[in-house]
């Protein structure tokens, strides 16, 4: 097995079934086909000591990230979109969104955006059913048992 869900799906006798989850719009100020959604954290940003999977997963270099790539974007019209939970850091040069969507419409603006750019996370699998470009960021688990499984290889990084 070289992903969990396979191994899951086995070991409780449930078939292994394409996800979906319900989507609600959300009205962004920029296109959402120019728009860039980033998410670098977890919900409790490791806050929770007997979660450390779950903060060793915040990638500490997105604002290096968002720096780097932001010149070409903008030159191009794309805007970058910050998601994630209340109260969790700022990533600098971002539009910040956090707080501010249900799980519903974030995942419309997970499924729609142009780009997707996040750890391991629920949004990473969301983003990775709908198998439209991503790049996802592995710390404490690895690509080979975790990264989505419904993901499109020709369009993930």
């Amino acid at each position: 097995m070289s992903n969990l869900a396979q191994t899951y799906s086995l070991q409780v006798g449930v078939p292994l079934s394409e996800p979906t989850m319900q989507t609600c719009f959300y009205p962004l100020d920029h296109p959402i086909e120019k728009a860039i959604l980033l998410h670098g954290f977890s919900a409790d940003t490791g806050k929770n000591q007997n979660d450390r999977t779950a903060f060793a997963k915040i990638y500490d270099h997105f604002s290096e990230v968002v720096t780097l790539i932001k010149p070409a974007l903008d030159t191009a019209d794309y805007r970058i979109y910050q998601i994630g939970a209340p109260g969790e850091p700022q990533v600098q040069g971002c539009h910040h969104l956090m707080g501010q969507t249900t799980m519903h419409q974030c995942a419309y603006l997970v499924k729609n955006a142009a780009m997707f750019i996040g750890n391991d996370s629920l949004w990473s699998h969301v983003r990775g059913a709908s198998r439209e470009p991503m790049v996802a960021v592995y710390g404490p688990t690895s690509v080979k048992c975790h990264s989505p499984h419904w993901k499109d290889p020709n369009k993930t990084i």
